[in-house]
């Protein structure tokens, strides 16, 4: 194994152990989506390790974003693959990389 081999393992073990690397933002979701429906998409997809639709501590309402973190990064690149193709109630919802914050 080259040195470049080596990186690229180091790489893919790191992504597959911190969920970080594992995780997506889902923006646009219709406001009256459920929570069982929404990891219902993404499970289609392959194994979730946690998914969850973001709500106003106050109002307890949906903030119409959500993320899923998958158990391995082969399965969020495919599903960023497809980004353009995510639909759900008739809604295209905008898939990205999640960014830690801060």
């Amino acid at each position: 194994m080259n040195s470049c081999d080596t990186k690229v393992a180091q790489k893919e073990t790191i992504s597959n152990i911190d969920p970080q690397f594992r995780k997506i933002f889902v923006g646009g979701l219709p406001h009256n989506l459920q929570d069982e429906e929404f990891k219902d998409f993404f499970i289609k997809f392959g194994e979730i390790e946690d998914c969850a639709i973001l709500r106003d501590k106050r109002t307890g309402k949906p903030r119409g974003f959500g993320f899923v973190t998958y158990k391995d990064i082969e399965t969020l690149e495919h599903v960023m693959e497809i980004k353009d193709s995510h639909t759900i109630q008739g809604k295209w919802v905008d898939c990205k990389r999640a960014v830690p914050a801060g």
